[in-house]
């Protein structure tokens, strides 16, 4: 189940190693399924050619890197030096975003940079649906470059009022 206090991204994430830590298996399939586009910039909250008022709003948006959601992501499963560590380096990176992302060479330096390309990661949610399950995962056995990418898989146990969920 989703936490409700992440209110984008860092939620999947928190799902993933809360499931992980759980016990559950996590597969990786051996071929990509996709690839996320290329940012042809950094994000807006630690753009140095951004204004600071700008940056600043973007920084706390669902989409941006917002603190507190930052902070408590790291400390759930790094601990509490790791997620005190991640809060004051994210406003670091919005007060100073030249001087960190020279200092950590984050600004791309040319638009379709290979070494910058990343493969997402894919998710499927399962319940009670084998065969769209088994289709999916063939189609995703059939993808060339679905092997390079890391697949996540979560299934739900059965209910105990057998009631029926696949319309």
């Amino acid at each position: 189940m989703l936490d409700s206090y992440f209110s984008h991204s860092k939620g999947d994430f928190d799902y993933g190693m809360r499931a992980s830590k759980a016990g559950f298996e996590i597969f990786q399939v051996g071929k990509y399924l996709g690839y996320c586009d290329l940012h042809s910039r950094i994000d807006k909250w630690c753009d140095p050619n951004i204004p600071f008022k700008k940056r600043w709003k973007m920084l706390h948006l669902p989409n941006g890197m917002p603190p507190h959601e930052t902070f408590y992501l790291n400390r759930r499963h790094y601990g509490i030096l790791s997620a005190v560590f991640h809060f004051c380096t994210v406003y670091i990176r919005c007060f100073l975003p030249s001087l960190w992302n020279r200092r950590n060479r984050k600004i791309p330096t040319k638009k379709n940079d290979e070494k910058l390309l990343k493969l997402a990661p894919i998710v499927i949610f399962a319940f009670n649906r084998p065969y769209a399950l088994k289709t999916t995962l063939e189609s995703l056995q059939a993808n060339i470059e679905s092997k390079s990418s890391i697949l996540y898989v979560f299934v739900d146990g059965p209910r105990l009022d057998n009631s029926d969920d696949s319309n």
